[in-house]
C-alpha cells in the first residue's frame, strides 16, 4: 500500500496497517518512495559516458557497465540474486538522489584516477564546449 503525507486522514490507516502486519508476523517492505532519475540526469550521464570514451579509447559500454557501476557505484548497482549469482542494477532503477551521487563518484574518479575533469550538471557552458568535442569526434 501506499501512503501519502498529504492526506492525514489516512495516518490512522497507515499506523493500523503497519500494526496488523507485524501483529500478524506477516512479511512487509516499508521504505520512502521517491522520484525516478530526470531525463536531464540521463542525458548529462551519457554525455560523460562520451566524453570518457573519447578521452579512454574505452567502449562506451565498458565505460557505463565496468568503470560506472561496478568500479565507481558497486555500492549502489551490484546485487545479489537467485542462488548468489550477482548481477547490474540498471540505471533505469534509480531514484533522483541515488543518480547524483552515481554520477559525483564518477566524476570523483574520473578526475582522480583518470586525470580527466567532467564539468558538473550546473557548468552549462563547459557542458557545451565537451558535447560540442564529442560531436566533432563522432562526425569523423
Amino acid at each position: 500500500m501506499v501512503f501519502s503525507p498529504k492526506h492525514t486522514a489516512y495516518e490512522d490507516k497507515a499506523f493500523e496497517y503497519l500494526n496488523y502486519l507485524i501483529k500478524n508476523r506477516k512479511r512487509f517492505e516499508l521504505k520512502e518512495i521517491r522520484k525516478p532519475r530526470t531525463q536531464s540526469q540521463k542525458g548529462y550521464m551519457y554525455v560523460t559516458f562520451n566524453y570518457v570514451v573519447l578521452r579512454t579509447g574505452s567502449s562506451l559500454e565498458d565505460v557505463k557497465q565496468i568503470l560506472f557501476k561496478e568500479i565507481c557505484n558497486p555500492d549502489i548497482f551490484i546485487r545479489e540474486g537467485m542462488f548468489g549469482k550477482t548481477y547490474l542494477r540498471s540505471t533505469e532503477d534509480l531514484d533522483t538522489k541515488e543518480m547524483f551521487v552515481a554520477t559525483e563518484n564518477f566524476r570523483n574518479h574520473c578526475a582522480l584516477e583518470l586525470g580527466i575533469y567532467i564539468p558538473s550538471p550546473n557548468e552549462e557552458e563547459k557542458l557545451e564546449a565537451l558535447e560540442a568535442e564529442i560531436s566533432m569526434f563522432y562526425s569523423k
